[in-house]
């Protein structure tokens, strides 16, 4: 198989998604667990909703 050579500056398409794949699968599970789950699981169901929250106000801070 050939490799392909990337021009500087480009990125695969995993470099691109996969910030975004994990958020999104964070959020998935924090919904499920606080759905399914009492206690201990609304813990994880807060961190896993809080993710995307926390990454969009680093993000914000770090334009600034």
């Amino acid at each position: 198989m050939k490799q392909v050579r990337l021009k500087p500056g480009h990125k695969t398409a995993l470099a691109i998604f996969a910030v975004p794949m994990l958020l999104a699968l964070l959020s998935t599970i924090g919904l499920i667990v606080g759905l399914l789950g009492d206690g201990w699981e609304d813990v994880l169901a807060w961190i896993g909703l809080a993710a995307p929250v926390a990454a969009a106000f680093w993000a914000w801070q770090r334009r600034r």
